[in-house]
């Protein structure tokens, strides 16, 4: 919890230098890749709107993961390694009962020496709705952060009821530096 406060006082605060890599234009919806989801620019911000249907899904997974995932970053976006925590404001909108873990993130690294991406996926802490939150993420268990291959959101639709839905809104990603 000291590790949480002490970066937001940091992040808010404005006292900590951005790491090597710009994060600034993550949010331009082109460069993301949705599926079984709908997403909208608002502003600087990306909206993305996750119905849960259990009958139209991926034909083996028709209860499965509506998603969206930036999987091209430019080279100044890659190299999270002076970074200690990545940092946005989330504000997460859903109908109905919303799962312990709303929505999940997952950021891919890949070494020199593996042969396919690392998926990591942070716990996201403090959603709630209606609200906009500053969400920041330690690093700090993450390997290979001098390649990030990709990262995103998704949902599992099993810890909703179908006809369920959830949307959020993403913007401000920053690197707090090491």
């Amino acid at each position: 919890m000291k590790f949480t406060r002490f970066f937001l006082a940091c992040a808010t605060a404005g006292t900590m230098a951005l790491s090597a890599a710009d994060l600034s234009k993550v949010t331009e919806i082109k460069r993301w890749s949705p599926a079984e989801c709908t997403v909208v620019q608002t502003g600087k911000a990306m909206t993305v709107n996750m119905p849960v249907d259990y009958k139209t899904g991926e034909k083996k997974y028709p209860v499965g993961w509506p998603r969206i995932y930036l999987l091209k970053l430019s080279a100044a976006e890659k190299d999270w390694s002076k970074a200690k925590a990545l940092t946005f404001k989330m504000k997460l909108e859903f109908t109905g009962k919303s799962a312990k873990q709303p929505i999940f993130l997952q950021i891919r690294t890949q070494g020199p020496k593996d042969a396919k991406s690392i998926a990591y996926s942070p716990d996201i802490k403090g959603l709630v709705n209606n609200k906009t939150v500053d969400v920041i993420l330690p690093l700090d268990k993450i390997k290979n952060l001098n390649n990030v291959t990709a990262f995103g959101f998704f949902i599992s639709e099993q810890r909703y009821k179908h006809g369920d839905n959830v949307k959020f809104t993403v913007s401000d990603f920053k690197l707090i530096n090491k």
